[in-house]
């Protein structure tokens, strides 16, 4: 069993056959808390109190570099990041910039949308969203046009992962045909190209393009698209007045966390 993990002291870390730190926190701060609660003090392993997006990315980094060694191509690896990944600091300002510029109305009723590899961002995208109490939904594209239209409105907002030409040509039908000219939500859209119309509504973030086979520049629209979520959920947060590096953005915090010991099977919470 291989095993990532960026804490040194872990179970996983002790219990995986091939343990793998990703450096994602410093391991003394993992050992660390900030609460005063007598319960929540109890509530270590993370740099700071609410799960690491950090982790999260360099988990999916590892993957990825050892997917390459597996499949005995890391010469590939190193020169796709050479020519994919030269560009990548300036995106992450470019991508801040972007989201400062086109922030989200209404967070209490987001809707992220992607279909295959991209439906875990959609899942990031909501449970990011969870962490600073905005109630968040994830969902399939074609499942969202049959689920989760329903419940989408003028107070809604819809952020459309849209990486490759089948997912952007439901993803137009979608847009022209209810949501931009019926429905009226604030509408998002994240892709790699342009899309087929002309759209002064929903905002479209061009991820920038890339080398390689399809297979590989999928995976790095992955990257820059998870840089995204990250940002969108860091701006919001800030924006609605909440601290990004507490549990539930400081609401109540210590409060979620003490129960969060009584939702763990067998947790060793003092009483």
């Amino acid at each position: 069993m291989i095993g990532l993990t960026d804490n040194p002291d872990s179970p996983l870390f002790k219990e995986a056959d091939h343990p793998i730190l990703i450096g994602a926190s410093p391991p003394e701060k993992l050992r660390e808390t900030e609460y005063n609660d007598k319960f929540a003090k109890q509530y270590t392993g993370y740099h700071h109190d609410i799960a690491q997006t950090k982790t999260f990315f360099a988990n999916i980094l590892c993957i990825t570099a050892i997917v390459f060694e597996l499949i005995e191509k890391p010469h590939k690896l190193k020169n796709s990041l050479e020519n994919d990944l030269v560009h990548f600091e300036s995106w992450l300002q470019e991508c801040y910039n972007w989201v400062v510029d086109n922030p989200i109305i209404n967070p209490d009723k987001t809707i992220f949308v992607g279909s295959g590899l991209f439906y875990s961002l959609a899942k990031f995208g909501q449970y990011k969203w969870f962490e600073f109490t905005f109630p968040g939904l994830s969902q399939d594209i074609e499942e969202y046009a049959h689920t989760h239209y329903f419940v989408t409105d003028e107070a809604s907002t819809v952020i459309f992962f849209a990486p490759s030409h089948n997912h952007r040509n439901r993803i137009e039908e979608l847009i022209f045909g209810a949501l931009q000219h019926l429905i009226k939500p604030q509408i998002f859209v994240i892709t790699s190209d342009k899309l087929n119309s002309e759209i002064s509504e929903p905002n479209i973030l061009h991820l920038p393009k890339f080398h390689g086979d399809e297979v590989w520049q999928e995976v790095l629209a992955y990257i820059y698209s998870l840089i995204y979520i990250e940002w969108v959920t860091y701006c919001t947060a800030v924006d609605a007045g909440l601290d990004t590096n507490k549990f539930r953005g400081g609401k109540e915090g210590e409060k979620y966390v003490q129960g969060s010991f009584h939702t763990i099977r067998r947790s060793n919470i003092e009483s």
